[in-house]
């Protein structure tokens, strides 16, 4: 009996935990900033769609996501990473806001060619989370270390 009532307990808790706060999934893996064999030999502009720059956070939390690779890259002997000044639509990153993803659990969605060159796709059903956002921002960012 004592056992059973253990179980249920254990049960309870993970179920409180799991409604405490939301579970977002990433898809895609975490790689260290610069795979072994490659290496960044351009800036990548970010162009930030109108939608987004709508609230300053998530702006800066692309500028601080930009912000803390190039100082990674920087102290590593890379001089080369992003740069804030992309043209939305014409910029080598661009980042812009998809309803499609509402429901779907993820953050965001990142599509990019080997060069690192692609769209950062924001789920808003997250809007208004914003450490959520600067988690996103470092995360997405960080595919340019799997680019060559």
């Amino acid at each position: 009996m004592r056992l059973l009532w253990r179980a249920w307990i254990t049960l309870a808790a993970v179920i409180v935990l799991l409604a405490a706060k939301p579970a977002v999934a990433q898809n895609c893996a975490c790689v260290p900033p610069v795979n072994a064999g490659y290496g960044i030999r351009e800036y990548l502009h970010i162009g930030i769609d109108p939608a987004v720059a709508q609230n300053s956070n998530y702006t800066n939390a692309f500028i601080d996501g930009a912000n803390y690779w190039n100082t990674y890259w920087n102290n590593h002997g890379i001089q080369l990473g992003f740069l804030m000044d992309g043209a939305y639509g014409a910029a080598d990153i661009n980042v812009t806001v998809d309803p499609s993803l509402i429901g779907t659990g993820f953050g965001a969605v990142n599509t990019h060619d080997v060069n690192g060159r692609g769209t950062i796709r924001l789920n808003p059903e997250f809007y208004g989370n914003d450490p959520l956002m600067y988690k996103i921002a470092a995360h997405e960012l960080a595919a340019r270390g799997e680019s060559g």
